[in-house]
């Protein structure tokens, strides 16, 4: 594998150029151009999603990504579990794959094209999430640790790029949501981030209760969230709504 020039100033070139840019084809791109099988982007706990909810941006094969959470890898997977204790890279040649289990979970990978060489790098973000951001080959193992040898230091900065451009890309699909809310509805949410009830707003506003739970249920249902709290802590989160 040749690595002509950093992979972080290709990606800072690609986004910069770009106010709206598709990851997936960044990583595809990135894939191509410094000779890597696949290239994935994993993250959880990420601010303002439901709990539970997961990131995924990856260059995988769709049969692959079902194939691997229908069989319920992701509590076997080896890389996720180590990746997301680890703080330094982790080299998948240093995992142990002696289990059959793994063996058939590698195994399968391979028939899907993962590559058997790979390089994970963990990311901590400043609001308490975790992502994983790896690349893997085909390449012959002595090759890749040459490789890993010149490339870590770039790629633990590409990795936090990645990241960044992420959280920059869900700030701006919630603020675009803003943009969807009518005045009425966001004068509710203003009350209601107050702790003011439907009723009390609604005296307020000079409307009827009826009336103000329609633009309450309105913006629930345009910040894609679930309750009345989740939307006011969503617009509290971004500063959507000037007090």
């Amino acid at each position: 594998m040749k690595y002509p020039s950093p992979i972080s100033t290709f990606f800072l070139q690609r986004t910069q150029c770009c106010k709206e840019i598709c990851l997936t084809l960044v990583l595809d791109e990135i894939c191509s151009k410094f000779g890597f099988s696949n290239a994935t982007y994993f993250a959880t706990a990420m601010p303002d999603t439901v709990l539970g909810e997961e990131v995924l941006i990856t260059t995988y094969r769709n049969c692959w990504v079902d194939h691997y959470f229908e069989k319920g890898y992701k509590f076997l997977d080896p890389i996720l579990t180590i990746g997301l204790r680890s703080i330094l890279p982790v080299n998948w040649s240093t995992i142990t794959k002696r289990d059959a289990t793994l063996k058939t979970f590698f195994g399968e990978a391979s028939e899907f094209g993962v590559g058997n060489s790979g390089l994970t790098v963990p990311v901590r973000g400043i609001h308490g999430e975790t992502a994983l951001f790896s690349v893997n080959s085909n390449v012959m193992a002595r090759e890749w640790q040459l490789y890993c040898s010149k490339i870590i230091p770039d790629l633990v900065y590409l990795a936090h790029l990645f990241h960044k451009q992420v959280l920059e890309s869900r700030m701006n699909q919630e603020s675009k949501k803003l943009l969807i809310l009518t005045r009425r509805e966001q004068e509710v949410l203003r009350w209601a981030a107050k702790g003011k009830t439907a009723w009390e707003t609604a005296r307020i506003l000079g409307l009827s209760e009826k009336t103000v739970s329609f633009y309450i249920s309105n913006a629930i249902a345009k910040l894609g969230a679930v309750t009345k709290t989740q939307a006011v802590a969503t617009i509290l989160s971004k500063q959507m709504i000037l007090f």
